[in-house]
């Protein structure tokens, strides 16, 4: 028969390994997962991971009540903010560099700048390399 102290070690033991592992579930939930969409390939891209995420039903449960939450990644860069069926983007504002043009999905063969867009010289010769044409939209 266990005496009182090793009874209240035992029930401690007990409690602490409990709060432990709600601490840990409670973590586990409010861990944010990100996504980085920027552009209507990278929102496909996305639709079908979460899709492949909901084939587990534990977590296609946590999508559904709000407990496996998403956020968009955030990004200072230039995004392109449009691609049309015809290989084309749009670009309203910010800096375009070399890098950001070796980001773009496959298949861009034009960009429509808006007023507030830069283009960096490296950018246009990348752009010429690429046989990428720049065209500057006026209003």
């Amino acid at each position: 028969m266990m005496n009182r102290d090793e009874l209240r070690l035992l029930i401690r033991d007990v409690i602490e390994a409990e709060v432990s592992n709600q601490r840990r579930e409670t973590a586990a939930e409010n861990q944010k997962h990100s996504a980085r969409i920027a552009c209507d390939a990278d929102l496909n891209s996305f639709a079908r991971h979460v899709l492949s995420l909901a084939e587990n039903m534990e977590i296609r449960g946590q999508i559904q009540s709000g407990r496996y939450p998403f956020q968009l990644e955030a990004n200072t860069s230039t995004q392109v903010m449009a691609v049309t069926h015809n290989g084309s983007g749009v670009v309203r504002d910010g800096v375009i560099t070399e890098a950001t043009l070796s980001k773009l999905p496959k298949g861009i063969r034009s960009l429509e700048l808006g007023p507030g867009a830069v283009v960096t010289p490296l950018a246009k010769e990348r752009a010429r390399a690429l046989g990428i044409v720049l065209e500057r939209r006026r209003t």
